[in-house]
Order: structure tokens, then C-alpha cells, then sequence
């Protein structure tokens, strides 16, 4: 067993405490097709057994992106990443290609950008069946809903079915569509 606590300015620091059993990142590219080099967004997740037989999920969206004050980029609520300056930047921060902000060594000290900050998300899941639900996606693309996994999930619940060997999807589990 472990603990680990995960940092987050929005939602305050989490502690876990158990035994890692999954981790996947695509920081490289998918799980079995990896890149040489890093992409400029990318997902981390993590499962930890915990000693009351649930499970914990961590799932984390990476980036290293900003953009200008202004951006015209989408994101998820409006406009790309959140109000910051260089202060904020990590080393490896790039400018976005689109809307083209100055290189992190030309921006003035105090000058207002947007940066694509880590999106975290903490899961206390009571059974496999849970993880997995955690991690479906649900879209509509123009037609009925579907419900899928994508690769790196699928990734993470296999390092997970050989690392505990109590992560078992039950048949009969049902995902619930609302």
C-alpha cells in the first residue's frame, strides 16, 4: 500500500491511500503506439485498490499549451485554458500554433495569457464495473448515442485485470444511460 496525494487548485488536494494496480498515460501516443516525441496534450489515468475493496480513479487531462489573452481558440467553456501570465507556465510550455502567442522568453513579466491548466478528476468507484462506467464515453455524433471505450481505457482496465485479480467485469453489469 501507498499514499499519494493528488494536487489540484480547483478541487484541493486528495489523498489515497492504497495499492496501484493502473496507470496509463498518452503522453507519447496511445498504449502500444507510442511516439518519440511528447504530444502537446495528452490523458493520465491511475486506479488504486483500496483496502476496503473499492477502487480510486484518477483521470487527468495534460497540456502544455497557452494562448493569447484573447484567443479566439475553443474550450470547453469558451475560450482555451484560464487566465494566467508566464509565472504560471511550467519549463516545457509551448506557444498554441493557432493563435500564435509570443515565445515564453518574449513574454513581459505580468503579461496576460491563457494556459490550458491540468483537469483532474477524482473517483471513488465501489467495484470494476464502476471504473469502467467512470470511463465510457458518451457521444452523438449526428446520430443515436453511443456508449465506448477508447484505446487507453481499454489499456487501463487490462493493466488493471493483471495487476488485482478481483478486477472482474461482472456479465450482467449494465451501464446506466440517463
Amino acid at each position: 500500500m501507498e499514499t499519494v496525494t493528488i494536487h489540484d487548485d480547483l478541487i484541493g488536494d486528495v489523498e489515497i491511500t492504497g495499492t496501484p494496480i493502473g496507470r496509463i498515460t498518452t503522453e507519447f501516443g496511445p498504449p502500444g503506439r507510442e511516439d518519440r516525441r511528447p504530444r502537446d496534450r495528452w490523458g493520465e489515468y491511475r486506479v488504486w485498490k483500496l483496502a476496503s475493496g473499492a477502487y480510486a480513479l484518477v483521470t487527468e487531462a495534460m497540456s502544455r499549451l497557452y494562448h493569447t489573452e484573447f484567443t479566439a481558440c475553443p474550450g470547453r467553456d469558451g475560450a482555451a485554458g484560464s487566465p494566467a501570465t508566464v509565472d504560471d507556465l511550467p519549463d516545457d510550455a509551448m506557444p498554441c500554433p493557432r493563435c500564435r502567442p509570443a515565445d515564453p522568453d518574449y513574454l513581459a513579466d505580468g503579461e496576460a495569457i491563457r494556459f490550458e491548466f491540468p483537469r483532474r478528476s477524482v473517483y471513488e468507484c465501489e467495484n470494476p464495473g464502476k471504473v469502467r462506467d467512470k470511463l465510457m464515453h458518451s457521444g452523438r455524433r449526428g446520430g443515436p448515442r453511443s456508449m465506448s471505450l477508447d484505446g487507453p481505457s481499454r489499456a487501463l482496465i487490462a493493466a488493471c485485470q493483471r495487476n488485482d485479480p478481483d478486477f472482474i467485469m461482472r456479465s450482467g453489469e449494465a451501464v446506466k444511460i440517463a
